[in-house]
């Protein structure tokens, strides 16, 4: 089939199947399995194998299921790498970008030749993996120790994967930590001069209403936070004194509506929690550092 008839069959089924965003999703699968950006048809509308085309359908049509594409192409860039995800990771958000960005922007080595950095609630280590990189590139001559913690770990398996690969020509050890928030001890947690997570934040009445390709593919233990959606950061805020030194960055996602809680909660333990928004001007982490 020409490589024409390919884009238009791709774009049009997902379009028909309201995919939200089923131009930048045909982009994706067209370049993945052809290896040729679309606007190279222009040039030459090349042939596709049949084989290449059978590939192709199934994909599309998986799509369609609901299904995320990133847990059909088992990736997704995040920060300028690409991730690798299996079906107990979160799919990395671009929103989630912010909270590196902010991180690094309130960050000083000082006099520091080593940091440790935590990602708690790793799942694929987008958050911890991308900070590490960018220090490690800023500051060639200190030593990063990266600790990613989850709870499950089949996601620290990918997260240890992803870290090899994107760290490997980086001065970072990377240690795993299968670990469950709700019940474990802190102090089995290195103190860190940056903390970063992401933790659970939905409250558990309101995951029926989310989106379908989110309620019924990506894990409920990453997504649901309890009865208010803020049980983990309760946990986390009661046990910073067990994982922080004075002055420890600290970098917080949380959800719409949330901000406000989070400032409560967090406020014994810092003067100045910077509120951060993100591209649609909506509060989406904050920024503090460990003041006690």
């Amino acid at each position: 089939m020409q490589a024409s008839k390919v884009w238009n069959y791709i774009k049009k089924t997902l379009h028909n199947a309201e995919i939200i965003e089923f131009e930048s999703e045909s982009k994706i699968i067209f370049e993945h399995f052809t290896k040729f950006k679309p606007w190279q048809i222009i040039i030459e509308d090349f042939f596709v194998p049949e084989k290449i085309f059978a590939s192709i359908q199934n994909c599309v049509n998986t799509r369609i299921t609901g299904k995320p594409l990133a847990y059909i192409s088992k990736k997704q860039n995040f920060y300028g790498h690409d991730f690798a995800l299996n079906n107990e990771c979160l799919i990395p958000r671009f929103d989630s970008e912010i909270l590196v960005e902010q991180t690094l922007n309130n960050f000083t080595l000082n006099d520091k030749n080593n940091i440790i950095i935590c990602d708690l609630c790793c799942g694929s280590g987008c958050l911890g993996i991308s900070l590490a990189y960018e220090i490690a590139m800023q500051y060639k001559n200190i030593k990063i120790n990266l600790q990613m913690i989850d709870i499950s770990k089949n996601a620290l398996k990918i997260a240890n994967k992803n870290a090899n690969h994107i760290l490997k020509n980086c001065n970072v050890d990377i240690e795993i930590l299968p670990f469950n928030i709700l019940k474990d001890d802190f102090v089995k947690i290195t103190k860190s001069h940056i903390i970063i997570t992401n933790p659970p934040y939905i409250p558990s009445h309101e995951i029926e209403g989310l989106e379908k390709q989110v309620k019924n593919f990506e894990p409920k233990i990453a997504l649901d936070g309890g009865l208010d959606g803020f049980n983990f950061y309760r946990i986390i805020a009661n046990n910073l004194s067990k994982i922080c030194y004075k002055n420890t960055l600290v970098g917080i996602e949380f959800g719409i509506h949330q901000d406000v809680k989070i400032t409560e909660l967090f406020s014994k333990y810092s003067k100045n929690i910077n509120i951060c928004k993100d591209l649609c001007n909506i509060p989406r982490c904050g920024i503090f550092k460990f003041d006690l």
